[in-house]
C-alpha cells in the first residue's frame, strides 16, 4: 500500500472516531498521537475528531497545547475552540498559548479562546 494510500485510509478510519463523541474518550490518546502524523490530512482529521469527542478530549488536548511541535499545539487550540463552552477548563492554557513563539498557534489560541467565552463562530 502506498504512504497516499495508507494516509488516507488513517484519515478515513480516524474521522469515524470522531462519529463516537463522548464514547469515543477510550482513543483521545491515539488521535492525541496521530496530530503527530506527517501527512496533514491525518492531523486535520484527528483534530477534528477530538473536537467531536468534546468535553471528554478537554484535559489532553490541554497537554498537548505544550507540545514542541507547533503545528500539533496549533491542532490543539483549534479542537477545543471547536469545543467550545465545553472546553472552558482550557481557558487558561489557551491564554498561554497566545503568547506562544508561534503566530498560527496564536491566532488559533485567541480564535480558541473567543468560541469557549461564546464570543466566536
Amino acid at each position: 500500500m502506498s504512504s497516499a494510500t495508507s494516509a488516507s485510509s488513517a484519515a478515513h478510519a480516524i474521522s469515524g472516531l470522531g462519529n463516537l463523541g463522548p464514547l469515543g474518550e477510550p482513543v483521545i490518546p491515539d488521535l492525541i498521537r496521530a496530530l503527530t502524523d506527517p501527512e496533514r490530512r491525518v492531523r486535520d482529521k484527528a483534530s477534528e475528531a477530538l473536537a467531536r469527542i468534546g468535553p471528554p478530549a478537554v484535559p489532553a488536548l490541554i497537554k498537548t497545547l505544550e507540545h514542541p511541535d507547533a503545528t500539533v499545539r496549533e491542532h490543539a487550540a483549534w479542537a477545543l475552540g471547536q469545543i467550545g463552552p465545553g472546553a472552558a477548563a482550557a481557558a487558561t492554557a489557551l491564554a498561554r498559548a497566545m503568547k506562544d513563539e508561534n503566530a498560527l498557534v496564536r491566532s488559533a489560541a485567541a480564535k480558541a479562546l473567543k468560541r469557549i467565552q461564546g464570543e466566536g463562530r
